[in-house]
C-alpha cells in the first residue's frame, strides 16, 4: 500500500480548509487549502480538497476539476475523491 507521507502542517492545513468551507467562509477555506497545495502538491487528500473547493466556488472549475482528476488517479479506491470528481464532471 503506497503512503502519502507530506508535511503534517499540510493536512492541518487541509482540515482547516475544510471546516472553514464547512463553516460557510469560502475564500478563507480556498486560500488555506492552496497552502496546503503548495506544501503538499501530489497528496491526494490535499488535491482533492483544494479541487472541490475550487470547483464548488465556482472561482476556478477547470483548475478544480484538474486536481480531482489528478487526486482520483493517485487514490483510486477512495469514495470521497471518486463522488467529488463524479459530481464535478456533472
Amino acid at each position: 500500500m503506497r503512503r502519502w507521507t507530506g508535511d503534517s502542517n499540510a493536512i492541518v492545513l487541509n482540515n482547516l480548509a475544510y471546516a472553514r468551507s464547512r463553516a460557510g467562509e469560502m475564500e478563507e477555506a480556498i486560500r488555506v487549502a492552496e497552502a496546503a497545495l503548495a506544501l503538499a502538491p501530489d497528496h491526494p487528500s490535499v488535491m482533492d480538497t483544494a479541487g472541490w473547493l475550487l470547483v464548488q466556488s465556482g472561482r476556478d472549475r477547470s483548475r478544480g476539476l484538474l486536481l480531482l482528476e489528478r487526486a482520483a488517479k493517485l487514490a483510486p479506491d477512495n469514495p470521497v475523491i471518486a463522488r467529488h470528481l463524479a459530481e464535478a464532471q456533472g
